[in-house]
């Protein structure tokens, strides 16, 4: 029995020790919740003989991170932007002035005597609603078709003071327009073929309509003949057609012969006796002598042509220009890379192609630039899904089609990955996971197939389980399939069995899924965690827990994936990634969370970095290492959605194009004080450029293309063009 005074003593001593222990705890929230210091670096230095790069500066804390990551190998070619309200939807070139027809701001004049400093000195405004979409000149004047509101004429004799003088109603939506002598010929969407008396540009006359079947995008003429081009307007992958009218008496033009594409039709020109045809699937050529069709160049989404001095120049929908030269069989020479997803339309003075670029307004572009030298080899990005870009095996990768998967692999060393194999589905494929070499597809009313991809069998799809419902999501662990049925519940199939009659059922369905010695781990919605635990033979599987997530990540998908890393589970969603310590599975606890600024579409793990892929290309890379503290580390290139395996990194472009880089490398820290970091740069790796990237809790630097090596003499470092980067940030 205690006495009074031992009694005082034992209270004292708990109260003290409570007293300490949330002192402590007080003290590491107020450090923690305390603005820490903003790192400042004063010199890089390269030490040839570790190899070893040193950071000397100021308040260099040890959560300072360096990231290697090899430099792009495009050239982007850019050397001037300007940009302007509303959308650039094209330009042309009249006597060294740029006219650029913008949607919401009409007309705008650009003086380009000095191409890398264009700048406007004139606008013209249409009346409300009214939107520039197409010109062509007459003399000097501009024929502007508007979309709903037909055809307007702007008087040019004035580039600082251009006039609106005179407007014309058509029929239905006005698209691409182009001139003849006196005649204005207009493509007119689902209306057909205008064509206007411009003689007096005062008073514009519409001489006939020609109605045809299909959606006119584009227009080009040559002598008597006009060739409308287009195809359905809501399907990117409908038949295209082409119509060749007889305009030689204009008052009543009629259709000579149509001519039917495999895909829908963007822009045409003719090249000395040939018809081009930019369509969503490659350009297309007519002879205009024999009539004979051909495929002129392959698997590119094409939204504009462009001919200069036997140089033709195919507008892409994603960021890329090709190049090639136009005597007779096409040569690939180059491609170029705007800065923009969008790139409308082009014209070209000296060499300078001076781009409308929606609404990024107008950009130019040095063409005498190296470019890259890589042609396209694979579809365009408009056929492939965006969630799951890239799976891969060794010696081949697997892309995906809404309903088919394609085999790609190198035909040589150097070259560009080629589809070898296409292999087709009955219905759309919904969900995908792998496990191996082999892939588990969820077929819309059909069931989960399993396909092996390596390229050493025979690729042949195998249905594994039936159903006709829909699969919300699907994972493979250890063997077994774990998949949430929409509307019922989760279902686990071993896939050893022979048969899926009576597969264990979690009664509850799941965005994501995830397992480990019999705990299943499953998002549920709205936004929570549900932990399973299953048992063999007959007894259902028993919740053991749940938890809820934070209210700022309620409002976002939680179906890009679960992830097990020992005893933490990371969840990734539209806007980040979650982590949640599940050493006791009955007992989870949330450690940290991190938001990034664009919406994510996809996540894969590898080396304890997450790599979240945005949904319109690039990616951010999240370090794992420290669970309770998670920090970005970069963001690769913006064009590119990635897939890291086997220490590569797949880089998928939006138009197809599959290159392989060293995966990002984050470098051991040597020594770390509060004024010095020495990071261990690797002996051996792939020749090239590469940027480093250094991270800490409160911002990335960037240095670019500073850091080069090459196989038998080591690294080398450009102190003074990594120095120029860093001062220009702090």
């Amino acid at each position: 029995m205690l006495t009074g005074s031992r009694h005082r003593k034992l209270v004292l001593s708990v109260g003290f020790g409570l007293y300490l222990t949330l002192s402590a705890a007080a003290l590491l929230w107020v450090l923690k919740l305390t603005p820490q210091p903003q790192p400042t670096i004063s010199s890089v230095e390269l030490q040839q003989a570790a190899p070893t790069l040193t950071l000397h500066g100021t308040d260099l804390n040890s959560r300072c991170d360096a990231v290697l990551v090899a430099s792009s190998n495009l050239e982007d070619s850019v050397i001037a932007k300007r940009f302007t309200w509303g959308d650039a939807f094209d330009i042309k070139i009249k006597k060294g002035i740029a006219w650029v027809a913008n949607h919401s701001k009409g007309l705008i004049a650009y003086n380009i005597d000095d191409p890398a400093h264009p700048f406007a000195i004139s606008s013209l405004d249409f009346p409300v609603e009214t939107r520039a979409w197409s010109l062509a000149f007459s003399d000097e004047y501009a024929i502007i078709s508007a979309s709903l509101h037909g055809l307007y004429i702007a008087d040019l004799h004035d580039p600082q003071q251009p006039r609106l003088i005179s407007h014309l109603a058509l029929p239905g939506v006005t698209q691409q327009i182009t001139t003849q002598g006196d005649l204005a010929i207009v493509a007119s969407g689902n209306r057909g073929m205008h064509i206007v008396d411009i003689s007096n540009k005062k008073a514009p006359v519409l001489l006939s309509n020609l109605p045809l079947d299909n959606y006119l995008h584009c227009v080009t003429v040559k002598g008597n003949r006009a060739y409308l081009s287009g195809g359905a307007i809501n399907n990117a992958k409908a038949n295209g057609c082409t119509y060749i009218v007889d305009i030689s008496t204009p008052e009543k033009p009629f259709l000579v012969k149509q001519i039917l594409h495999e895909s829908k039709v963007w822009d045409s020109l003719i090249v000395n006796n040939t018809l081009l045809c930019g369509t969503t699937n490659g350009v297309f050529q007519l002879d205009l002598s024999s009539g004979k069709t051909d495929v002129f160049i392959p698997d590119v989404y094409v939204t504009q042509l462009f001919y200069d001095d036997k140089k033709l120049f195919i507008i892409t929908r994603y960021q890329r220009i090709y190049q090639y030269t136009v005597d007779g069989t096409p040569s690939y020479q180059k491609t170029f890379t705007t800065d923009h997803r969008a790139c409308r339309a082009m014209d070209i003075q000296g060499h300078y192609a001076f781009i409308a670029s929606g609404a990024f307004g107008l950009s130019v572009l040095d063409l005498t630039g190296r470019g890259e030298q890589s042609e396209p080899a694979l579809p365009t990005y408009d056929v492939l899904r965006p969630k799951d870009p890239i799976y891969v095996v060794p010696g081949q990768i697997a892309l995906f089609d809404k309903n088919a998967v394609l085999l790609a692999r190198k035909k040589t060393e150097g070259s560009n990955y080629t589809i070898i194999n296409t292999i087709q589905f009955p219905e759309e494929i919904k969900e995908i996971c792998q496990e191996g070499t082999t892939l588990y597809l969820a077929i819309q009313d059909r069931g989960i197939y399993s396909l092996d991809i390596s390229p050493l069998q025979k690729n042949i799809p195998q249905l594994c389980w039936e159903t006709k419902a829909l699969v919300k999501s699907l994972s493979v662990e250890n063997g077994i399939l774990y998949l949430s049925i929409k509307d019922e519940a989760t279902m686990v199939i071993p896939l050893a069995r022979k048969t899926f009659d009576q597969p264990q059922r979690i009664p509850e369905q799941s965005r994501s899924i995830t397992a480990d010695n019999n705990v299943v781990y499953l998002t549920k919605d709205p936004n929570g965690l549900a932990i399973y635990q299953l048992s063999n033979g007959s007894v259902p599987p028993k919740r053991i827990s749940q938890i809820n997530y934070p209210d700022r990540l309620e409002k976002y998908n939680l179906n890009n994936g679960l992830f097990l890393l020992g005893d933490t589970l990371f969840i990734s969603n539209s806007k980040g990634i979650l982590s949640i310590d599940v050493s006791q599975p009955s007992r989870p606890r949330i450690l940290d969370s991190f938001e990034v600024t664009k919406h994510c579409r996809s996540v894969q793990i590898a080396d304890n970095i997450a790599y979240l892929n945005y949904t319109h290309g690039g990616a951010a890379l999240i370090d794992l290492s420290d669970p309770a503290n998670l920090k970005q580390l970069c963001t690769v290139d913006e064009m590119k959605k990635i897939r890291v395996s086997d220490g590569k990194m797949f880089n998928l472009d939006l138009i197809g194009n599959v290159t392989v880089d060293i995966a990002p490398l984050k470098l051991d820290k040597h020594q770390h004080s509060s004024n010095k970091i020495c990071y261990a740069l690797p002996s051996s790796i792939p020749d090239g450029e590469y940027d480093l990237y250094i991270s800490d809790d409160l911002e990335i630097r960037e240095i670019r293309k500073a850091l080069h090596f090459e196989r038998g003499r080591g690294w080398k470092f450009d102190k003074k063009k990594a120095m120029s980067q860093l001062t220009s940030r702090q």
